[in-house]
């Protein structure tokens, strides 16, 4: 009120509650003595309930001209301008996996042999519900030394509310800074609710994609019972939604050896909307206590056992027959610990095996060989 000095009143409306504005209005006139306040409030409740309601303006696809149908911001990795989710038990890495996507896109430099391979240089921004400020910056500074770099500028803000809450601040911020991909870390306390919830979810999704034309790295977890499984595919724990509104998902497993400085990670993409997913990857992350760094390396899937028995049962049949040579379905089923008789109808129906012999009478044993060698 003009010609007046005081604090701004904040509290939670409910603007379709007219109640609710009443005894707001009364608390404002109480403070300003200006009777004017139910009308304003009015007006601006309805003009507020008009604009969301609006949402995008209608338009002719015809008319936009046609992107590319997968553009990624890390080739094969991050999808560009899209939700990504990256899921795992704790302690799986996925911290500093997200720091190192963020190395890679801030210095425009691909990272562990090429594995992590930037399409154009960005600023990232980094909004951690974990970890303390002192954390990250051990983190990073470990990472760049490892890679070789004087720390290049990382945007970083300890979150305390709920993206939802935040969104406006944010998006200025992200708009000012000229940021182009935004880590969440994590979903979890993201969300401000359970993460069960699909009412939750989806307006942490809704939050998102109201940051702006930005990419995100999305970090979430997994339940319990999906971390002990010993082989197979896991979920991300919460709501189907945070799934489906993801634009692509990888699970993330790790393996080391008690008081080993190297810890192995394996990804497994578990959802894609466009086109095939992607081959399991691997990396090798060694700490060095000394020297104060981290290095990441990139290995080949095949050469860890735990992450093989992660993979699509396809893909661990030519594993099996890349190391093992031409093969009948049981002996490729006791190698891999499935059926006989589901490894013979799936060595029938893939792509990319060979008949060598067999399989033309009764009583006689399908040998099989590769058509082409596993990636």
């Amino acid at each position: 009120i003009k010609g007046r000095i005081g604090r701004f009143y904040r509290t939670r409306l409910n603007l379709l509650s007219a109640q609710a504005k009443k005894t707001t209005c009364a608390e404002l006139v109480q403070r300003s003595e200006c009777t004017a306040w139910p009308s304003m409030l009015e007006y601006a409740a309805n003009m507020t309930i008009d604009l969301v309601r609006m949402g995008e303006p209608i338009t002719d696809l015809s008319k936009i001209a046609e992107p590319e149908a997968n553009r990624f911001l890390v080739q094969g990795l991050v999808h560009h301008g899209s939700p990504n989710v990256f899921f795992g038990d704790g302690e799986s890495l996925k911290s500093y996996f997200a720091l190192t996507i963020c190395l890679a896109v801030v210095t425009g430099t691909p990272l562990a042999s090429n594995l992590i391979r930037p399409t154009e240089l960005c600023q990232p921004l980094y909004l951690d519900y974990e970890a303390h400020p002192d954390d990250a910056k051990i983190r990073w500074a470990w990472l760049c030394r490892g890679a070789g770099f004087d720390e290049p500028k990382l945007e970083h803000r300890k979150m305390f509310v709920p993206l939802h809450e935040n969104v406006s601040y944010l998006r200025a911020e992200i708009a000012r800074r000229d940021i182009g991909l935004v880590v969440i870390d994590s979903i979890a306390q993201a969300c401000g609710g359970e993460p069960e919830s699909a009412a939750v979810v989806s307006r942490f999704f809704n939050a998102v994609h109201s940051l702006g034309d930005v990419t995100t790295i999305i970090i979430s977890h997994v339940s319990k019972v999906e971390a002990d499984k010993e082989k197979g595919a896991a979920r991300e724990f919460g709501s189907i939604f945070v799934r489906n509104f993801a634009r692509s998902s990888w699970e993330m497993r790790r393996t080391s050896e008690a008081e080993s400085d190297r810890v192995e990670l394996g990804l497994f993409q578990r959802k894609v909307n466009n086109g095939r997913r992607q081959s399991p990857l691997a990396l090798a992350f060694t700490f060095d206590n000394i020297n104060r760094n981290v290095k990441v390396s990139r290995m080949d899937v095949r050469d860890n056992a735990d992450f093989i028995s992660r993979t699509p049962i396809d893909y661990q049949i030519r594993v099996f027959l890349a190391k093992n040579g031409k093969s009948t379905p049981e002996e490729v089923a006791v190698g891999i610990g499935s059926t006989e008789e589901y490894i013979r109808r799936r060595m029938r129906s893939m792509g990319g095996l060979t008949l060598l012999d067999g399989g033309g009478g009764r009583g006689e044993k399908a040998v099989y060989g590769l058509a082409t060698k596993p990636g």
